[in-house]
C-alpha cells in the first residue's frame, strides 16, 4: 500500500484502537496490522508524537513475562482529536468513493454506448437508442443514489464516534 495513504490514516487507527482500551506498543501493532500492513518501527515514533501532543498518556504495568510494559491510554484531548479526525476522514473517503464510483459508472455508460453504436447493432433500430438513453439516465441515478448512500453511511459513522 502507498506509504502516503498509510501515513495520514495511521494516527486515526492508533487513536481508534486506544479509544477501545489501553494497549502496549506491540499490542497496538498486532491489532492494527490485522487490517493494515505496518511495522513496529512505524508505531513508536507516532506514539511519541501523540504523547507530546497530549493525545495519549503512558503508564507502566508489571508483566508476568518480563519487565514492566509501557501502556498507552487515550486522553480526553485524544478523544476530541479522534472525533474530529474521524469526521474529516469520513468526509474525505466519501468524496473519493463518489469520484471513483461516478467515474466507473461513466466509463461503463460510454462503453455501453459504443457497443450500441457498433456496426453489428445499427440495424436493430430505434429501440436501442431508447435503451441507450435509459442506461444513461440509470447511470446518473445510480451514481446519485450511491453518493447519498455513502453520505448516509459516513454520517452514521460520524455520529457513532462522537
Amino acid at each position: 500500500m502507498n506509504a502516503q495513504f498509510k501515513k495520514g490514516a495511521l494516527e486515526l487507527c492508533v487513536l481508534s484502537v486506544l479509544s477501545e482500551g489501553d494497549c502496549y506498543g506491540y499490542d497496538l501493532v498486532t491489532q492494527i496490522s490485522e487490517h493494515v500492513s505496518i511495522t513496529e518501527g512505524t508505531i513508536y515514533p507516532l506514539l511519541r508524537r501523540l504523547k507530546d501532543d497530549g493525545q495519549v498518556e503512558t503508564y507502566l504495568q508489571e508483566s508476568s513475562s518480563g519487565p514492566p510494559r509501557k501502556y498507552y491510554r487515550i486522553t480526553e484531548h485524544g478523544r476530541e482529536v479522534l472525533a474530529a479526525s474521524t469526521q474529516e476522514w469520513n468526509s474525505f473517503v466519501e468524496g473519493v468513493y463518489s469520484i471513483l464510483l461516478h467515474r466507473k459508472l461513466s466509463d461503463f455508460s460510454r462503453e455501453w454506448q459504443k457497443f450500441l453504436h457498433s456496426e453489428n447493432l445499427e440495424n436493430l433500430g430505434k429501440d436501442l437508442c431508447s435503451v441507450q438513453e435509459d442506461i444513461g439516465k440509470m447511470t446518473e441515478e445510480l451514481s446519485e443514489a450511491l453518493g447519498k448512500t455513502l453520505r448516509a453511511f459516513f454520517n452514521e459513522r460520524n455520529h457513532h464516534h462522537e
